[in-house]
């Protein structure tokens, strides 16, 4: 939703609206068009094929890449079975409705599907939080963050080691009053980052 900018008659929302669990490398759902953007706003995936003999209502499930759970797609538009609409799929997985793990410009086969057609092909093109192409989302952690929360912010810049503003000694059930456009990574003294531990809060 957008925000208050240049809407002053708007009341402030200090309430939540939408909460999406975080699945760190998840491609982003925006989907406008096969290309990589549309007004200059980056889609989730760019078609690099529409493949053949794919029907309306197909659900493909596409290649790992780099990622560990894998992405669907569902045909909305074909013309003489190549595709020529499409939209991200929820993927199954708990916690990772559109996949996990990717990374940006991973290049991705059709894996299968529930139709019989073949040869969708795709390029990951923004893993950024889903709705946060005007507007950041706050955060709640779940689990404790000891070592540090390496984020993209509203500002476009990356926080991490890097710099010294690394968020870090984040306690369980924490809201952090940020407004993040994308989760890199989660560095835990013990264990290991889990689908859904934090979540986006809109």
């Amino acid at each position: 939703m957008r925000g208050l900018n240049g809407n002053e008659a708007a009341q402030p929302r200090v309430f939540a609206h939408d909460m999406v669990p975080i699945a760190i490398g998840a491609i982003n759902p925006r989907q406008e068009g096969t290309g990589a953007t549309l007004n200059g706003i980056a889609n989730g995936l760019e078609m690099t094929s529409g493949g053949a003999t794919q029907a309306v209502g197909d659900v493909l499930t596409l290649s790992a890449g780099s990622g560990t759970v894998a992405a669907k797609v569902k045909v909305l538009a074909v013309s003489g079975g190549v595709v020529t609409g499409f939209a991200l799929e929820f993927s199954g997985t708990a916690n990772a409705p559109y996949g996990a793990g990717y990374a940006l410009a991973d290049a991705l086969t059709q894996a299968a599907t529930t139709g019989s057609g073949t040869g969708f092909t795709a390029t990951v093109r923004n893993i950024d939080l889903p709705n946060t192409h005007e507007r950041g989302c706050c955060l709640y952690a779940g689990i404790a963050i000891d070592t540090g929360l390496d984020l993209i912010l509203e500002s476009g810049e990356l926080y991490n080691t890097t710099y010294t503003a690394r968020l870090k000694g984040i306690t369980a059930g924490s809201f952090l009053p940020v407004l993040a456009k994308r989760v890199v990574a989660v560095t835990l003294s013990s264990g290991s980052y889990a689908s859904g531990d934090l979540i986006a809060i809109y």
